[in-house]
């Protein structure tokens, strides 16, 4: 999909507060299109698990403008993220599903830091 396409396309899309992606596997580089969604000011659940999204370049931006600032449920779950990188600009989520991510290390104890060290990164999780 094009930039002008994906403008239009979110333009469409501007007053949704649900929207699943999920198996979708042109969304594997989140930036252009995901951080282009942030404009979805009411959106408040996303759905993006099984796109093989392996990092998160988002755009620096204002604190007073944070990523998705509707956003109550985000799922990612069975990608390939493997930083914090995403879980840190998600700081104010309430619910965010990252299971079977590269974040999550095959060894038990490694696995359960990792899930301890998301859960801090979101203070505001309460799912």
């Amino acid at each position: 999909m094009t930039h002008d396409k994906q403008n239009i396309f979110v333009g469409h899309i501007k007053n949704s507060t649900n929207l699943s992606l999920s198996d979708n596997p042109t969304l594997k580089y989140w930036d252009p299109f995901i951080n282009r969604l942030k404009k979805l000011k009411l959106l408040q659940e996303l759905i993006i698990n099984s796109c093989g999204i392996d990092q998160a370049k988002t755009k620096k931006q204002k604190e007073s403008n944070k990523m998705f600032p509707s956003l109550k449920f985000l799922y990612m779950s069975h990608n390939k993220i493997s930083s914090f990188e995403l879980i840190n600009e998600l700081s104010s989520t309430p619910s965010v599903s990252v299971l079977q991510n590269s974040i999550y290390p095959s060894n038990q104890n490694e696995s359960e830091t990792a899930k301890q060290e998301t859960i801090a990164r979101l203070p505001n999780l309460t799912h």
